[in-house]
């Protein structure tokens, strides 16, 4: 019966495994957050700064997300914008615009991974590529969940 769960949650989670494409031109609020992280001086204070901008605007709950189900459907970066909760899928797509567009990352920097939270809801967190040979996981969605930046939600952690 948990399997046959987890397996339904992956089935109906749209954008879990594959990356929505990065747009050229981000709506207005997110153009600001990339243009001050283009500023930063390197690699690591662009993906903090970016971190810290993208999880204060969009903290995970835990309860919302079984609340406001419906908002996991929106994909359009204007729509996703008016909302304050979102879920980590997307969370995740706006980090991706904003470090992309921002100068310092490429696409292929960024990896989509996945946890089970509880060890049955699943969540979905970044891998990216700071250095050559360094990668640091990313999961701004748990940040008001008390998981640091460099690590992300699994299992009862967080």
């Amino acid at each position: 019966m948990v399997t046959f769960l987890i397996i339904l949650d992956f089935m109906l989670l749209p954008n879990f495994f594959k990356k929505e494409p990065i747009l050229d031109k981000l709506p207005e609020p997110l153009e600001r957050i990339s243009g001050l992280v283009a500023k930063e001086p390197n690699k690591q204070a662009a993906l903090r700064l970016a971190y810290n901008l993208v999880s204060e605007k969009f903290p995970g709950f835990r309860i919302r997300m079984f609340a406001l189900f419906w908002i996991i459907f929106y994909k359009d970066l204007d729509r996703l914008m008016q909302e304050r909760f979102l879920f980590c899928t997307q969370v995740n797509y706006i980090l991706r615009n904003v470090l992309i567009n921002s100068g310092w990352y490429k696409d292929e920097d960024i990896q989509l991974k996945w946890s089970l939270v509880w060890y049955v809801v699943p969540h979905q967190y970044l891998k990216i590529r700071v250095s050559e040979n360094e990668y640091m996981n990313i999961d701004p969605w748990a940040r008001r969940l008390g998981i640091k930046f460099g690590d992300y939600l699994y299992g009862f952690h967080g």
